[in-house]
């Protein structure tokens, strides 16, 4: 086991755990993970949608994220959604934006538009009463 993943199965309980308790991430471990670029011969941690909704809810309770930035993050974090390609975020977000979990707010500006999500009241109350979700273990696509 090479060190980078050796770091990363320490590191995923504990997040989870987190993330399960509706405790912010620690500032320090966020920092060390952003910072990890992921090489390509780690497996992707395959969610079901259910779980990518909820993770998608968390992240963007931290901070608001345009559509882009979840992507890159969730890539950063190795998250993937089975079978599915990053254009299934903008699906679910629709989703989500559409059941009044989300808020989409627009900024506009002369050469581009750029959508940030916010969670809803609707949307706090559904990842306070779902977060079993997140500390659902997340599969390993087998090599």
């Amino acid at each position: 086991m090479d060190p980078l993943e050796k770091f990363l199965r320490q590191i995923g309980p504990l997040i989870r755990a987190s993330e399960a308790n509706q405790e912010p991430v620690p500032p320090e471990i966020l920092a060390s993970l952003n910072s990890i670029k992921v090489g390509h011969d780690m497996p992707p941690i395959v969610l079901t949608e259910a779980q990518m909704r909820m993770r998608i809810l968390k992240m963007l309770s931290e901070t608001p994220l345009d559509g882009m930035g979840l992507i890159e993050r969730l890539k950063t974090l190795n998250f993937s959604l089975a079978d599915e390609g990053d254009l299934f975020v903008y699906a679910i977000l629709y989703k989500l934006e559409e059941t009044g979990k989300l808020k989409a707010r627009r900024n506009v500006n002369p050469t581009e538009i750029v959508t940030f999500y916010h969670v809803t009241n609707e949307g706090s109350k559904i990842l306070q009463e779902d977060r079993s979700i997140l500390a659902t273990p997340a599969t390993q696509p087998s090599k």
